[in-house]
C-alpha cells in the first residue's frame, strides 16, 4: 500500500511505500527502489580510515542488538568506494566461548517473511566475529537495501545468538545498506 505519492518522475511516478520505501512506479505497473540520497547517507555514515592499508571508508555507527540471556549481536557496516565493496562485521556477546567456523552462517529474516543466508569470509575464529564482504552490485546486497530485516541468527560453534531488530533499527539498516551500495 502506498502511503502518498510525491512527485511526477521522467521515467515514472515516484512514491512512498507504508514502510518508507521510496520508489518509482512505472506505466507498466513494475516499480524499482530509489538510491538513497546524498543527504540522507551524510547523516548515517562516517569517513574513516581504515588502519592497516590507509583506505578511505564509509562507516555506520555500530548497532548493539539484546538478544535473551545477555546474549548480543553488534553490527558494523563499512564501504569501500574505490573497490565498490560493502562488508558487514557481527561480534557476538555473551556467548562464551563464542567459536564462528569458516563456514558459519548468518541467517537474515525479513520483515515481509523472506530469508537470506550469508556465510562467513573469516578465517575460525573464537572471538566472536563474522564478516561477510560484497560487491555494491550483489544481488544480496540488494535485498539488504530493500527489505527491512525482522531477525538475526548466527550460528556458532556449538551454539547460536538470535536477536530481534526493532522496525526503527531496521529501517535504518536498509537505509545504511542502500546508502553503501550506493557508493
Amino acid at each position: 500500500m502506498w502511503a502518498g505519492l510525491i512527485t511526477a518522475a521522467a521515467a515514472g511516478v515516484l512514491a512512498t511505500t507504508d514502510d518508507g520505501r521510496r520508489v518509482v512506479l512505472e506505466d507498466d505497473g513494475t516499480w524499482e527502489e530509489v538510491r538513497a540520497e546524498p543527504g540522507d547517507c551524510g547523516a548515517l555514515l562516517r569517513d574513516e580510515v581504515e588502519p592497516v592499508t590507509g583506505a578511505a571508508l564509509a562507516a555506520a555507527a555500530p548497532v548493539r542488538l539484546p538478544g535473551p540471556l545477555s546474549t548480543a549481536l553488534e553490527l558494523s557496516l563499512f564501504g569501500d568506494p574505490v573497490a565498490h565493496t560493502v562488508t558487514w562485521t557481527l561480534v557476538a556477546d555473551g556467548v562464551r566461548p563464542a567459536c564462528v567456523e569458516a563456514d558459519s552462517a548468518l541467517e537474515v529474516r525479513f520483515a515481509d517473511g523472506g530469508e537470506l543466508a550469508l556465510v562467513n569470509g573469516l578465517p575460525i575464529n573464537c572471538e566472536g566475529t563474522f564478516a561477510v564482504a560484497m560487491t555494491r552490485d550483489h544481488e544480496k546486497l540488494a535485498g539488504l537495501a530493500t527489505r527491512n530485516i525482522s531477525a538475526l541468527r548466527l550460528w556458532l560453534r556449538d551454539t547460536s545468538v538470535q536477536v530481534a531488530v526493532p522496525p526503527e533499527e531496521a529501517a535504518r539498516l536498509r537505509q545504511v545498506f542502500a546508502c553503501l551500495r550506493g557508493l
